[in-house]
């Protein structure tokens, strides 16, 4: 009966190890996962369509998901998201007319800024 006992008691504090190690794990992965989604700054134009964004509007994890949808299809209105911590060089980006960032903005402006922009 001493054997069962152990047995059982070991079974036991196994459980409690394993269950601590997928929390850690979980805990672990989630952190991950928000290290790796940065604030992102939308440095485009007022948009109306496909979802109303204004300049320098912050996105904390996910975008919305119309907007999402149209910035996995539009390469130009994706430039237009930057991480937070790129913002200082985005904007010295945007006073070259000839940056690819600058370029970008001027295209979704004609796609799909705001009539009057």
């Amino acid at each position: 009966m001493t054997d069962e006992t152990t047995t059982a008691a070991e079974t036991t504090v196994e459980s409690d190890v394993t269950a601590t190690a997928s929390a850690a794990e979980t805990t672990v992965e989630t952190a991950t996962a928000a290290a790796s989604s940065p604030q992102k700054i939308y440095v485009g134009p007022k948009l109306r369509q496909p979802y109303p964004v204004k300049p320098l509007t912050i996105f904390r994890g996910t975008l919305p998901v119309p907007l999402a949808a149209a910035v996995a299809a539009d390469a130009d209105l994706a430039a237009c998201f930057v991480a937070v911590s790129e913002y200082g060089a985005a904007k010295s980006r945007l006073k070259n007319s000839a940056t690819a960032l600058a370029r970008s903005v001027a295209a979704v402006k004609a796609r799909y800024g705001k009539v009057g922009d």
